[in-house]
């Protein structure tokens, strides 16, 4: 269907008999329209959530599998090529494959500390696709901007030199979120780097680094960064990088380790170690508490919104028995189900649809639905310990283990 849609040599967009066969078949498979890209962490607004439509009754089929060595970042896709990192003998090496084939177009290595305290190690940032160039950060804070079509440095940085800053307990983790010429990133400061030139913009004061993202939202006509690092929630000026306004929120071991959600003038947290969540307005300067509970308690992998509801894992201990899928009202907090067996997993969503990955690499489909959790589909995809959230992109969810095993699942 792509060659019919793109190809002018075949005569098929300027062939009326063509044409009217091409509009009857895309009318009968309407979600053929609604691929997307899947540019950086969480996707292409940073809330987990893809601009595609699934089937009503997805078919997965894993397409191809690879080796990119320990780690847990996620997979960043643009078009037909999709870009991973990971860690194998010294080095860390950022991947870049055809998307469908899964045959490496290229590949960038240097030299790296695996760090692997209390979990296997390796790279934990997510690689951020913008225009031509692909964003990487290193587990130590190697930072490269490369060519995305061939791999080529156009600059590189020590981050921990630029903003005088030591590598966190388990290593740098925060995924680089462009805006404009900013690159924003969490390494204890929140900093902004000029995407161009790699040189430093401006750096917030210094808090603990944290282990989640940067993400960017707009109130009131006016844009903002927000950031959760290991001191607490903070509001940040894009202009100048001033903190307008801080809320304090320590979780036992300095884990935080997710990324604020923000939704019609609210912002969402949640942490693990039985801290829970919170819902908070930014209002006159102020970070306002609506609710905090102990209902949701997100260790590394965001909550998702869709409608009125959060579905996201809370884990209350490290027994993976004890980690519940739930569903929770935005507004207050309320629990509406719980469903247990699928461990510290991850998910994202794509129109009605829940994509789920259990810590153990089964992956699931269901109705992002606030009365039950009903899978339509499950396929073990994966094995050993999976807490990467997959991707998703044209149809594909790419998903990875903290080994190092790549698969590609075309739903």
């Amino acid at each position: 269907m792509q060659n019919l849609a793109t190809s002018k040599d075949d005569g098929y967009i300027y062939n009326m008999k063509n044409h009217v066969l091409f509009v009857i078949l895309l009318s009968t498979f309407p979600f053929l329209l609604l691929a997307d890209d899947w540019p950086g962490f969480l996707g292409p607004d940073r809330t987990g959530v893809s601009k595609e439509t699934l089937p009503a009754k997805p078919a997965p089929q894993v397409i191809w599998k690879r080796e990119i060595g320990i780690g847990f970042s996620s997979i960043s896709v643009v078009g037909d090529r999709a870009y991973a990192m990971g860690h194998q003998d010294g080095k860390e090496t950022v991947f870049c494959f055809d998307a469908l084939s899964g045959e490496v177009v290229w590949r960038h290595s240097y030299e790296g500390k695996l760090l692997p305290n209390l979990h296997e190690g390796g790279p934990a940032a997510t690689p951020m696709i913008d225009g031509e160039q692909l964003f990487t950060v290193g587990k130590q804070g190697q930072m490269f901007s490369l060519n995305r079509h061939n791999g080529d440095i156009t600059w590189e940085q020590d981050l921990r030199e630029v903003f005088e800053v030591k590598v966190p307990e388990w290593g740098f983790s925060a995924s680089p979120l462009v805006d404009g010429n900013r690159l924003l990133l969490d390494l204890g400061p929140t900093v902004c780097i000029h995407k161009l030139t790699g040189k430093k913009v401006w750096a917030t004061e210094a808090y603990k680094a944290g282990y989640g993202s940067v993400i960017r939202f707009e109130q009131e006509g006016e844009s903002y960064y927000g950031t959760l690092n290991n001191d607490g929630l903070i509001v940040v000026d894009p202009i100048n990088g001033e903190s307008l306004a801080f809320y304090k929120w320590p979780t036992s071991f300095d884990t935080n380790a997710t990324t604020p959600l923000y939704h019609e003038g609210r912002l969402f947290v949640s942490t693990a170690y039985n801290k829970g969540c919170g819902l908070f307005t930014f209002d006159e300067g102020q970070i306002k508490v609506v609710y905090e509970n102990k209902e949701m308690r997100n260790h590394m992998n965001n909550s998702i919104l869709y409608g009125d509801y959060l579905f996201g894992f809370d884990r209350k201990a490290h027994n993976r028995r004890l980690v519940k899928l739930r569903c929770m009202k935005w507004d207050t907090g309320e629990i509406t189900w719980s469903v247990e067996n699928l461990g510290c997993g991850s998910l994202i969503r794509a129109g009605e649809h829940l994509v789920v990955l259990s810590d153990q690499g089964e992956l699931l489909v269901a109705k992002a639905n606030p009365e039950a959790f009903e899978p339509i589909v499950r396929k073990n995809v994966l094995d050993g310990k999976c807490w990467t959230p997959p991707a998703l992109a044209n149809g594909v969810v790419y998903a990875r283990n903290a080994k190092g095993r790549l698969v590609a699942v075309k739903l």
